[in-house]
């Protein structure tokens, strides 16, 4: 953030000081060496205003820190490769750790972060319809244990088809 924060302001530094010195008549050189240090002070004035300006914005932003957002946030950062420049390969810096440490299945053709979360609902899913039937479960938890517990029983099935 603060890299790009400084490239930002360079460039507006830039932008501002262009605009002033396009606006005057053409200077001669002694007037340039008189104007200088006024026009860089602007400049300065200019972008220090604009660097306040934004230090509050970024202070004010509303962040959610609730367990999701913070969980979806590390989610995110664990993706990313902080040692790439954004500005050289944007896609490396924010899909590199994944590319890096994703291993793709042999029976998929490719894996992405949604079929990630469905493959991690899948195992959730099982392990619930897997677990023991409780008493104090609610009746259709227990009917779908039961149906499942009768689709799995190969040997009932194939004796009861005979």
């Amino acid at each position: 953030m603060a890299k790009f924060l400084s490239k930002f302001l360079l460039l507006l530094c830039m932008l501002v000081f262009c605009s002033i010195t396009n606006a005057l008549p053409p200077p001669s050189p002694e007037e340039i060496r008189e104007e200088l240090p006024k026009v860089i002070a602007k400049v300065a004035e200019k972008a220090e205003t604009i660097k306040n300006k934004l230090h509050v914005c970024i202070e004010n932003a509303k962040v959610c820190v609730t367990p999701g957002c913070i969980h979806a946030a590390s989610d995110i950062l664990k993706k990313m490769d902080q040692t790439v420049d954004p500005c050289d390969d944007f896609y490396k810096f924010s899909c590199g750790q994944f590319l890096e440490n994703t291993k793709i299945p042999d029976e998929k053709i490719f894996v992405n972060t949604f079929s990630i979360v469905g493959d991690d609902l899948q195992e959730k899913l099982k392990s619930i319809i897997t677990a023991p039937i409780e008493d104090n479960e609610i009746e259709p938890f227990k009917m779908v244990k039961k149906l499942y517990l009768a689709c799995m029983n190969e040997s009932e099935f194939y004796f009861k088809n005979l």
